[in-house]
């Protein structure tokens, strides 16, 4: 137990007498190391208390309640992002005239989904409460990354499926 606080105790000395570059010149770079040398320090007090706190069954229950609860609206973000980039390239496709939403409609959608469904997911870690900040920066980091490969592959796949390019110049139609 006594060398376990001797390491703690260590860490945050390393941490706080060890971090600061000296080579440093610009302000500009001086601020950015200050914040970063706060974040490390907030980041390891917060795993240090984390450590120390214990959840009675209950708590744990409905904290894994939470968080699968967070995981299916996840779920369902990405899914309402593929169905609309699927109705949207068809649609597209199926008119015949080409109009401006036409040509341009499933790049403003990916564009808009890609811009406004990450910040919903951001949000879903409020209702987790993870105890590190650190975990929910990776998590947060995690969802976003695979809903924006998911709904950039399904725009592919869906483009590709759905090209009746006849007549029409393929570098536009793949370029858009």
């Amino acid at each position: 137990e006594g060398s376990k606080v001797d390491d703690q105790a260590q860490s945050l000395s390393m941490l706080l007498f060890s971090s600061w570059d000296y080579t440093i010149n610009s302000q500009d770079a001086i601020k950015k190391q200050e914040k970063s040398t706060c974040s490390n320090f907030k980041d390891l007090l917060c795993e240090l208390t984390s450590a120390q706190k214990h959840r009675t069954k209950k708590e744990k229950r409905i904290l894994m309640a939470l968080r699968g609860l967070a995981w299916f609206i996840w779920a369902v973000l990405v899914g309402g992002a593929i169905t609309a980039i699927v109705f949207i390239v068809r649609k597209s496709n199926s008119g015949t005239s080409s109009g401006f939403l036409n040509v341009y409609g499933p790049t403003i959608a990916l564009t808009a989904i890609n811009a406004a469904v990450p910040f919903l997911i951001q949000q879903l870690t409020l209702i987790e409460s993870y105890d590190i900040g650190r975990t929910e920066q990776y998590v947060t980091l995690s969802r976003v990354y695979v809903m924006r490969m998911i709904s950039l592959l399904t725009f592919i796949i869906t483009l590709i499926n759905n090209s009746d390019n006849e007549g029409a110049c393929p570098q536009l139609y793949w370029g858009q």
